[in-house]
C-alpha cells in the first residue's frame, strides 16, 4: 500500500514536472517571437497554447503584450493630458499666458487592440486577483490612454484587494513578493504623481477619490494623505489640506515630508507662526537635504 502511495506520488510529480517544462516552452516561444516582432507566428503560437491551457495567467499576459504591441506606435502629440512627467513642452495662449496645452510623446495604439489587451489582462485578474504585475500592467495602460475613469476603477480594485489579501502580493510566474505592503503602496506613487502633474479637474479629482480609499484601506500608511493634501492645496483648500496633515503627523511625527507640506499648508493658510514652527523642527531635526531646503523656506518667509 506504501509503495502504491509512493508510485502515485512520483508520477504526480513526474506530471507536474513534465508540464512545468511545456509551459516554460510555450513561454519562451512567446517571449522570443515577441521580441523579434513576428506578430504573425507569436499570433499562431498563442492560439496553440490557447488550447492547451486557456486559464493560464501567464498566456493572459502573453495576448495582452501581442495586442498591446502589433500596431502600437510612438508620435508626437498635444493635449491636456500630456504626461507632464516625460519631457514635454508648454502651450500658453499669447494673450492671457495660460496654459493651454503640452507638446509631448505619446504612444499611440490601436484602439481595438488596446480593448482585447484590456479584456486579456481582466480575465488574468479574474484567475489570479494576488497577482500584482497585472493589475500595474492594466493601471499603467488606463493611464498611458488617458482612461482616467477606469484607471481610478482599476486603482481601487488593486488597493482593494491588497487589503483582501493581507498585502500577499505575487509577481510574475507567481513569485512571492517580500515586504510586498511597502512595495505595493509606494509603487502606486507614481500613478498618483501621473494624475497629479496631468492637473485637469478629472485628474485630480481621480486623486482625491483614490486618495480617500486607500486611506480606508491602508490607514496606518502616510502616503494617501500627503496626496490628498496636494489635491486639497491645488484646488484651495489650504484648512482642508492641513487637517489631512495633521492627521498623517499622528501616524508619525518624524515624515518630514509631511511635515515640510504642513508648513506649506499654513503658510498658504497665512498662519505663518505656525509655518515657522514645522520648519523650525525640520532644520532641528531632519536629514541635512530637509532641513537646507527648510532653512530658505524660513528665509522667504521673514521676507
Amino acid at each position: 500500500m506504501v509503495k502504491l502511495t509512493m508510485k502515485r506520488f512520483l508520477a504526480t510529480l513526474l506530471a507536474l514536472s513534465i508540464a512545468s517544462v511545456a509551459f516554460a516552452d510555450e513561454r519562451d516561444t512567446y517571449l522570443e517571437l515577441l521580441g523579434k516582432g513576428k506578430y504573425e507566428a507569436l499570433e499562431a503560437h498563442l492560439r496553440q497554447w490557447t488550447g492547451k491551457e486557456p486559464e493560464n495567467p501567464e498566456l493572459c499576459i502573453a495576448w495582452f503584450n501581442y495586442y498591446l504591441q502589433r500596431n502600437s506606435k510612438s508620435g508626437a502629440a498635444i493635449g491636456m493630458d500630456i504626461d507632464r512627467s516625460k519631457p514635454h513642452m508648454v502651450i500658453t495662449d499669447p494673450e492671457t499666458g495660460e496654459v493651454v496645452g503640452y507638446l509631448g510623446e505619446r504612444t499611440l495604439y490601436d484602439h481595438e487592440d488596446v480593448e482585447a489587451a484590456i479584456g486579456w489582462l481582466e480575465k488574468g485578474i479574474a484567475l489570479a486577483p494576488d497577482r500584482l504585475d497585472m493589475h500595474f500592467g492594466l493601471i499603467h495602460l488606463l493611464a498611458d490612454i488617458g482612461s482616467v475613469e477606469r484607471q481610478v476603477e482599476a486603482m481601487v480594485r488593486a488597493i482593494d484587494t491588497g487589503a483582501r489579501i493581507g498585502s500577499r502580493w505575487l509577481w510574475s510566474l507567481d513569485e512571492k513578493i517580500p515586504d510586498a505592503e511597502t512595495i505595493f503602496l509606494e509603487s502606486m506613487q507614481d500613478y498618483y504623481r501621473g494624475l497629479y502633474e496631468r492637473g485637469t479637474d478629472e485628474t485630480l479629482g481621480a486623486l482625491r477619490d483614490v486618495s480617500l480609499r486607500q486611506i480606508e484601506a491602508f490607514p496606518r500608511s502616510p502616503h494617501a494623505y500627503n496626496l490628498l493634501s496636494l489635491y486639497y492645496q491645488e484646488v484651495g483648500d489650504y484648512e482642508g489640506s492641513v487637517g489631512i496633515l495633521l492627521r498623517a503627523l499622528e501616524l508619525d511625527r518624524r515624515d518630514w515630508v509631511i511635515v515640510g507640506n504642513l508648513a506649506l499648508a499654513y503658510e498658504n493658510l497665512g498662519e505663518l507662526e505656525k509655518a515657522r514652527e514645522c520648519l523650525d523642527l525640520i532644520i532641528a531635526d531632519g536629514p541635512e537635504e530637509y532641513a537646507e531646503w527648510a532653512t530658505y523656506q524660513k528665509e522667504q518667509i521673514e521676507e
